[in-house]
């Protein structure tokens, strides 16, 4: 029996079985395994600004984490840029922070971004390319002005219950 024979009868016999493939399930992420690169290398570019990352440890939501860095990483980072701009106006001495917190609500998570720069209109802060990114992931993004000064952006994900049941 030559090598090559060997060969092609151990192949044949390989693929005479029945292959297996595993199930690829969606499976449940980690909102602050998500967002806490992001908001680090934005932290790193804007030395300047003040970053604080609340909540996230045990949350998780069930959609794909590609499509929720899409739409977080730009929020993050206009949140940055608008932060190490000019400072709001306050009574206080001029900010530069941001402020990012993950909260489990009733019927789903919410992740808000908050800056200290000026006001932004929801246009700027939200272009209508992000609203499509959120409706892929079944969330909801809302802009307000901060009491304080600043613009704060929360995204809404539902709990995939409260998904199924709105369909």
């Amino acid at each position: 029996m030559t090598p090559h024979a060997g060969r092609e009868a151990h192949r044949s016999t390989i693929d005479a079985e029945p292959r297996i493939l595993p199930l690829i399930a969606v499976r449940p992420n980690s909102v602050r395994a998500i967002i806490e690169p992001l908001v680090g290398r934005q932290s790193a570019a804007h030395a300047a600004v003040r970053v604080s990352l609340d909540g996230g440890e045990g949350h998780e939501i069930d959609v794909d984490p590609a499509a929720v860095r899409d739409l977080l990483e730009p929020l993050v980072a206009a949140a940055f840029a608008n932060a190490a701009g000019p400072a709001a106006e306050t009574d206080g001495p001029p900010l530069h922070e941001v402020d990012v917190a993950v909260v489990a609500t009733a019927d789903g998570l919410e992740v808000e971004i908050a800056d200290s720069g000026p006001d932004q209109p929801v246009a700027i802060r939200v272009p209508s390319h992000l609203r499509d990114v959120a409706a892929r992931c079944g969330a909801e993004v809302t802009v307000a002005t901060c009491a304080a000064g600043g613009t704060a952006v929360t995204v809404r994900f539902p709990r995939r219950g409260a998904r199924r049941q709105a369909a």
